[in-house]
């Protein structure tokens, strides 16, 4: 996987993560984290590897129970075909879920999900199902100030983002 250097300011820290030879073209695929914040989904590709804003000194733990406060945070990994620096197409988009107790700097998240859920949106898969309508509406503007064009010739994200 190919790192590059981040194209727009949004995106916190990171830049997106290249998979070459993925996609329906062979191009490859860039893959993108969006995060829930105080004021709705944004970009954060620290969270690709664990670096998230919201993960920023937390101390994940194997045993969800123990957590003693945990807040629920939906991550959104999105997935375009091409290279960081020349995007075209949404290919997949897909929700999972972590939960952090802030106030004990602790939190809880199944690793091998996170990876597995990563290779499905690059494979062109869009399950937004862990999101709420609010959430999913939130990602649904984010895109659209990402790349407008692109997201209205992506029916299959339309789609999952309005139901």
């Amino acid at each position: 996987m190919e790192r590059m250097p981040p194209d727009n300011p949004s995106v916190f820290g990171e830049p997106p993560m290249f998979v070459p030879g993925a996609g329906p073209s062979g191009e490859g695929a860039s893959i993108f984290g969006i995060i829930f914040a105080e004021n709705g989904a944004v970009l954060d590709n620290g969270s690709l590897h664990g670096r998230s804003a919201v993960e920023a000194g937390v101390e994940f733990v194997t045993e969800r129970e123990t957590l003693e406060n945990p807040r629920r945070v939906p991550l959104v990994w999105l997935a375009r075909e091409g290279h960081p620096q020349e995007l075209k197409g949404y290919l997949g988009l897909v929700a999972v879920e972590m939960v952090i107790d802030h106030e004990a700097g602790r939190g809880w998240k199944n690793l091998a999900e996170h990876a597995n859920r990563m290779t499905d949106a690059v494979r062109g898969e869009v399950d937004v199902g862990a999101l709420t309508a609010v959430e999913r509406a939130q990602v649904r503007s984010l895109l659209e100030e990402l790349d407008a064009e692109q997201l209205q010739a992506a029916p299959h994200l339309l789609d999952a983002l309005e139901s």
